[in-house]
């Protein structure tokens, strides 16, 4: 039996998957953002106990929402990018009347 292929990949997910992590890393990672892993441990220090518990054991959740959305937002552009460049070939290729 031949298996079968998910999604194609082609360039423009590619981009869009580099692009995407790229930012998500950033997010991540800078302290400018309230977004970042540092901001929210700061952050969840000034909580009690109990709070600063609750938010240490949903974070590698966060983490991982953020990685794998940008993931399957990156797709879904990447596909989009290809559908807009097959439509502008295709539109270059058929003469206008």
């Amino acid at each position: 039996m031949k298996a079968m292929k998910l999604f194609k990949f082609n360039f423009s997910t590619l981009a869009m998957l580099i692009i995407l992590y790229y930012g998500v890393y950033y997010l991540l990672l800078t302290e400018s953002f309230h977004t970042s892993i540092a901001a929210i441990i700061s952050y969840s220090n000034h909580l009690p106990f109990k709070g600063h518990i609750l938010v240490l054991a949903l974070l590698p959740i966060y983490i991982a929402l953020i990685i794998f959305g940008a993931a399957i937002l990156a797709v879904y552009l990447g596909y989009f990018v290809q559908y807009l460049l097959k439509r502008h070939k295709a539109s270059l290729i058929k003469p206008n009347s």
